[in-house]
Order: structure tokens, then C-alpha cells, then sequence
């Protein structure tokens, strides 16, 4: 009995063994075995990146990089650089980790005056070289016109039940979400102050909660959820309301929208009004505004059918206005948007009439002691299809410039 027992037990620690190795020779053919890219980063990609050259990915599974961050694999004998937004190649769009690894030490630098002109930003389809001269231009503005805020913005459509990108359909809410955080985190290494607006959509808490807690991880300044509520319900809807039912609607969507936010960020929530002027007065001081810390209003031109004159008395019945309100709700008030815009083609004429608008501008707001807390500037370097608005390498840029200069 004793010689079966040894031999049952040799035989079983034989068998033990085998398994052992067994185990181990599926294990490492598992990894020899291992696709380039994870499930995960493959349903990712897009296929506009997929076209893109690339670059052998690292194996390491603690690494867990997909080919679409990946750099050039470094050669045996020096240690991986770490890939932050500073060193990165642009022929793709930066992975969370890539943001992270460079948004170190981030605090909020609020600005007593804000100063600032919308860039192209980081949404676009260049790469590589190419990116990084948009880049650089989109910062110029710093020095160019004395900018100290930064906006960003970001638009999206809600088609077949959830909110996509605006572009093709295979672009996802992810790389959009990662292309504004990025030029976030840029922009605060910078020095720059961030404001980050929204567009607006009824379905819109969920991304708002979304939002919200990327804008207070990379530590943004100034957050609007829902840009212009105001104007969507009364114009862009296409229903008939009467003013108390769009102030009705309005308020209900600003209350629901601060509420959210707030939950997550702790910077600064603020507001865009669409439509300030004197017919609607008494409409825009029921709007409730208790969740937001400033509000900010739209002003502009279209040079093809507006006169200067007809502007500045639009202006200065709008800063009269946002002057009480602001003292009803005790809320700075500022200018988030000035869209002076003609038609193309650009000639000098045009540039010269805009240049003119911006002068108008201006001294309308020194003729009336407007006691505002910025103004940010539609646009800097964007390049509309039919019209222009950009004031980058034009004239109005250096009454732009001068103008912040003393501000």
C-alpha cells in the first residue's frame, strides 16, 4: 500500500507540474499572440486616422497605449520619454493620459478684466506639423492683442438619441471631449485663463454633468453650460411663444443646467444672453439668473446692412440695460461675444468698415463709463466659408490691441 500511495503522489505532482508549464506556454503565447491594438482603442479610431501613418506601439501592458498616442518606439538603450501635449506629434488626438501626464500643478487664475478673442482650436482635421502652426497661432493672440483668456467652445448634435461631434459620423463625443481638454491644458500652461462655453440642447444635463467635471479636473476658469438660451427658445426654436412662455422655458433651463453644474465645478459659472434690447426689458430682468456668478451678453454688426450710427445706439441701449441688471442681481456683466461680420470676398474696403465698427465699439463703451469685466471677440484666426470675422493680420487687430492695452 505504501508503494501505490508513492507512486499516486509522483504521479500527481508529475501532473501538477505539466500544468504548471502547460499554464505557462498558453500564457506566453497569449502574449506573443497579442493584437497591436486593444478592442477598446480599435473601436476608438476613426477611420480618418486609421489612413494616418503610424508608429510601432509599445507591447508593455502596464504602458496600455493604443497606436493612436503612440510615438516612435524608443531604441533599447534610453528610457521612454514621457509623451505630454508639449512633446506630442499632433498626427492624432492626445489620449487622456497624454492630458494628464501635462496638466500638473493647475490652478485657477482668474482675471479682473477679460481679454480675449475665439481661436480655431484643437477640433480641426490638420495634423502633425501643421497642427502645432495652429497651435502657436492660436496662442499668438496673447502677445498679438494682449489677450489673458482663452475660450473655447464646444458644439454638439444630438442625432439618434445621444450627442455627437459636429463633422462625420464616425467622430466621436470622446475625441471631441479630449480636443477641448487638451487645448484647455495648453492654454493654462500658457498662462491663460479658459472660458469654456457650450452650445445648448434640451436633453442636455447628462453632458453637462460630463463637462462640468473635466472642466473642474483641468481647473477652468469660466464655464457656460448653455450659451444663449435665451435666443434658441425665442428664435432658433421655431415656435410661437409669447415672452412669458420663452422666459418660462428659459428659466426653467437655466435653473436644471446650474443646478448640474454646480454639483461639479467650482469655478466661475456664467451666462451668455442672446437678445438685450429694449422691447424685451422687462423680460430679460424676470430671468433668473441665481445660479451663475456673471453673465455675459452678445453684441455685434453685420457691416452689409447695419451703419455705425444704427450700431452704436443698439450698443448703448444694451449696456444700459445690462447695467441695471447687473445691479438688480448684483452680477459683473461682460461682453462674451462681439460678432462684427461682412460678407466675402474680403476687400480693403470691408476691412476698413470693420475696422471702423471695432473703433465704434469701443468708444462706446468709454462715452458711457460701461462698468463691464471684459469682452471676448468672435473671432481671431477662424475662416468662415462665406463671411469673414476674424480680425487676426487685419486692421482691427490693432485697435484690438491697443484697446486691451489699457485694460
Amino acid at each position: 500500500m505504501r508503494g501505490s500511495k508513492n507512486s499516486y503522489l509522483y504521479l500527481s505532482v508529475c501532473a501538477i507540474f505539466f500544468l504548471i508549464l502547460l499554464t505557462g506556454c498558453i500564457q506566453q503565447t497569449a502574449v506573443q499572440e497579442q493584437p497591436k491594438e486593444s478592442p477598446e482603442a480599435m473601436h476608438e479610431e476613426s477611420p480618418a486616422e486609421t489612413e494616418l501613418p503610424t508608429q510601432t506601439p509599445k507591447q508593455s501592458a502596464q504602458q496600455g497605449q493604443s497606436q493612436e498616442y503612440e510615438t516612435a518606439t524608443p531604441s533599447p538603450m534610453q528610457p521612454a520619454e514621457k509623451v505630454t501635449l508639449e512633446n506630442f506629434d499632433w498626427f492624432n488626438m492626445p489620449s487622456w493620459e497624454i492630458i494628464d501626464a501635462s496638466a500638473t500643478d493647475l490652478n485657477r487664475k482668474y482675471v479682473s478684466f477679460l481679454k480675449g478673442a475665439v481661436p480655431i482650436g484643437l477640433w480641426i482635421g490638420e495634423r502633425g506639423a501643421e497642427a502645432k502652426r495652429i497651435i502657436a497661432d492660436n496662442f499668438s493672440m496673447r502677445e498679438r492683442i494682449n489677450a489673458n483668456v482663452y475660450e473655447i467652445r464646444l458644439t454638439f448634435i444630438y442625432r439618434n438619441g445621444e450627442f455627437k461631434p459636429p463633422g462625420p459620423d464616425f467622430e466621436t463625443t470622446d475625441r471631441f471631449l479630449r480636443s477641448a481638454m487638451a487645448d484647455a491644458v495648453l492654454a493654462k500652461k500658457q498662462g491663460l485663463a479658459v472660458h469654456l462655453t457650450a452650445g445648448f440642447m434640451p436633453e442636455w444635463n447628462d453632458i453637462i454633468a460630463e463637462v462640468s467635471q473635466l472642466a473642474e479636473k483641468y481647473k477652468v476658469e469660466y464655464f457656460s453650460p448653455a450659451g444663449e438660451l435665451d435666443h434658441v427658445i425665442r428664435f432658433d426654436s421655431g415656435l410661437s411663444l409669447s415672452e412669458s412662455e420663452v422666459i418660462q422655458i428659459t428659466n426653467k433651463y437655466h435653473t436644471e443646467y446650474a443646478a448640474t453644474a454646480r454639483k461639479f465645478f467650482k469655478g466661475k459659472l456664467v451666462t451668455q444672453l442672446g437678445d438685450v434690447y429694449s422691447e424685451i426689458k422687462n423680460s430679460i430682468f424676470d430671468l433668473n439668473l441665481a445660479g451663475f456668478d456673471m453673465v455675459g451678453m452678445l453684441t455685434g454688426a453685420y457691416i452689409d446692412e447695419i451703419n455705425i450710427q444704427e450700431f452704436k445706439n443698439n450698443l448703448r441701449e444694451a449696456i444700459a440695460i445690462m447695467e441695471e441688471l447687473s445691479k438688480k442681481r448684483n452680477k459683473p456683466w461682460y461682453i462674451s461675444e462681439v460678432w462684427i461680420y461682412g460678407n466675402k470676398p474680403i476687400t480693403e474696403e470691408k476691412l476698413q468698415k470693420q475696422a471702423e465698427f471695432f473703433e465704434a465699439l469701443f468708444k462706446t463703451l468709454d462715452d458711457t463709463n460701461a462698468n463691464y469685466s471684459g469682452i471676448l471677440i468672435m473671432n481671431w484666426n477662424m475662416e468662415e466659408e462665406t463671411i469673414f470675422a476674424n480680425i487676426k493680420d487685419t486692421q482691427a487687430e490693432q485697435i484690438v490691441a491697443e484697446y486691451f492695452s489699457k485694460h
